[in-house]
C-alpha cells in the first residue's frame, strides 16, 4: 500500500503479509509516536544530547517500517545534529517531524479503516 506520505512495503515484508499484525503495528505507531515527541522536546530543553539522538534513532527506525520517508529523513537529521555529525535548527526540524507524522498518520488511519471495511 502506498499513499502520498506512506509506503507500507517494509511493514508487509516484516509481517509476512499478516493484516492483523499490520493493523496492530500501525495503531501502536500512531498512538505511541507523539509520546516520543514529548520526550525529545524534554531532552532538548534539558540539553541531553544522547537521549535526543537515541529517541530520534528509534523514531527513524519506526518511520522506515511505516514507509514514511519524510519523517525518516527529518528524524535522521535530528539524530545526526545531536550526535554532532551535522549542524541545523533542531526546533524547526521538530516542527517538520511533527508535520510529517500528522500527515502520514492520517493516511495510516485511512488505510486501517479501508482494511476493516474490506473484512
Amino acid at each position: 500500500m502506498e499513499g502520498d506520505y506512506i509506503n507500507l512495503e517494509e511493514l508487509y515484508k516484516l509481517s509476512g503479509n499478516d493484516p492483523e499484525f499490520i493493523e496492530k503495528m500501525i495503531l501502536v505507531f500512531v498512538e505511541e509516536t507523539p509520546k516520543s515527541f514529548i520526550e525529545i522536546k524534554e531532552a532538548m530543553v534539558a540539553g541531553n544530547r544522547k537521549q535526543v539522538s537515541q529517541i530520534a534513532h528509534h523514531l527513524k527506525t519506526s518511520a522506515y517500517f511505516m514507509g514514511i520517508q519524510a519523517l525518516y529523513n527529518h528524524a535522521q537529521k535530528l539524530e545526526y545534529i545531536y550526535r554532532g555529525y551535522e549542524e541545523g535548527d533542531a526546533e524547526s526540524l521538530m516542527k517538520l517531524i511533527e508535520e510529517s507524522f500528522n500527515k502520514a498518520s492520517e493516511e495510516l488511519i485511512f488505510y486501517i479503516n479501508n482494511m476493516r471495511g474490506k473484512s
